[in-house]
């Protein structure tokens, strides 16, 4: 009897103490994982303080001469492309910052940051931007952080084509609700169009499809010669 009672308790201890170790071990992962996520938000903010500012710094430097040097087409030209690269590559930054962050995103705030990545874009161009107003439930739809990296860069791509090839003056973003939990993200121009069957490959549009039938979005562009072009991106709310 003694000895069933022995075996019994030294079952038990072993099981408490696989217990104990396994909780321990718990423990040290999850102050490992905050040390990361701290170390990442550090990260994140000493890149956006370093590479922000300096080119922040090249692009006001850029315009300055290109101010001053007015009648010089050549240097004006140069000077626009090291503005359009310094811009872009800051932008860029941005996407580098959000892989570096944990924290989740709305919808809102991603669509605040596609309005602000047009505002700035066609800052200075004769293009005028306007976007619907966000719906305040858009504040508490949370996206999976691969379908917010996904849906900024659709319209990242089709917002620098439309600056680079449409010859607009007027791009719009639409929000719309075609049935109740389903939301389409409307880009339409009144610029010169294009014909689907002569687009190359250049212009970003295949990358678009794959990265919207990756968050599995309906993806469709309709453009006509002098009328102008719409990207739709259409998916279900979160």
């Amino acid at each position: 009897m003694l000895v069933a009672v022995l075996i019994i308790l030294g079952i038990l201890i072993n099981i408490i103490a696989r217990r104990v170790k396994e909780k321990r071990r718990e423990f040290i992962e999850r102050l490992k994982t905050e040390e990361r996520t701290k170390l990442k938000k550090r990260t994140a903010e000493d890149f956006h303080d370093q590479m922000g500012n300096k080119l922040t710094r090249i692009s006001i430097l850029a315009e300055m001469v290109k101010k001053k040097a007015p009648d010089e087409k050549a240097m004006s030209e140069l000077l626009d492309q090291i503005r359009q690269n310094s811009f872009e590559l800051y932008t860029g930054t941005k996407d580098v910052i959000w892989s570096l962050s944990s924290e989740p995103t709305s919808l809102a705030e991603t669509l605040s940051r596609i309005k602000g990545f047009a505002i700035d874009l066609f800052q200075n161009t004769q293009i005028q931007f306007e976007s619907d107003e966000l719906n305040e439930r858009f504040n508490t739809s949370i996206l999976p952080s691969d379908f917010y990296h996904d849906l900024v860069m659709i319209f990242k791509e089709a917002l620098n084509n439309i600056l680079k090839y449409s010859e607009c003056t007027k791009v719009r973003l639409k929000i719309q609700y075609p049935v109740y939990d389903e939301i389409e993200l409307r880009l339409e121009d009144n610029g010169k169009g294009f014909e689907s069957a002569l687009v190359s490959r250049g212009s970003g549009i295949a990358n678009m499809q794959l990265r919207a039938k990756r968050i599995h979005a309906g993806f469709d562009i309709q453009s006509f010669k002098d009328k102008g072009t719409t990207i739709s991106i259409k998916f279900r709310e979160p």
